[in-house]
């Protein structure tokens, strides 16, 4: 991925395969492809006001992925499920999440899980997969 210069944009230097292998292993889930390389080229990321979660040995502990997951899992009402892996609070405490599950084509869509909703809610699809939602992060940027 390539260096985004702008000041609306920060992420990190990367996670290594055995952060990336240990954070699969602790939440239970394979990450799709596409966000494999996310994490590997960037790590975490802020596009705008989107703070995306991600892994690496400088990761800001609020968009540490495994404890932001963790988190959303056991301590929070209600529980996200242990198929979903969020990826970004939109700021009004709901997800967006990967959705591990049900994988098409070895990749996850992306749902908004919406706390309000509570536990037995059917989160809705944002995006078909996660470079596609992370497209629709950087264009919005653009457009503000």
């Amino acid at each position: 991925m390539t260096e985004v210069r702008a000041r609306a944009y920060a992420h990190g230097r990367g996670a290594t395969e055995a952060e990336i292998a240990a954070a699969e292993a602790e939440l239970g889930v394979s990450f799709p492809d596409s966000f494999i390389e996310f994490l590997r080229g960037l790590g975490w990321a802020e596009v705008g006001g989107s703070r995306i979660y991600g892994l690496g040995a400088d990761v800001p502990p609020s968009l540490d992925l495994v404890r932001a997951n963790v988190s959303e899992r056991t301590e929070l009402r209600p529980r996200l499920p242990a198929h979903l892996v969020a990826l970004c609070n939109n700021g009004a405490g709901d997800h967006y999440s990967l959705d591990t599950r049900r994988p098409v084509d070895e990749e996850c869509r992306v749902m908004l899980w919406a706390h309000e909703d509570g536990e037995n809610q059917r989160p809705a699809l944002e995006a078909a997969n996660f470079t596609s939602w992370l497209g629709e992060q950087v264009r919005r940027q653009a457009e503000a």
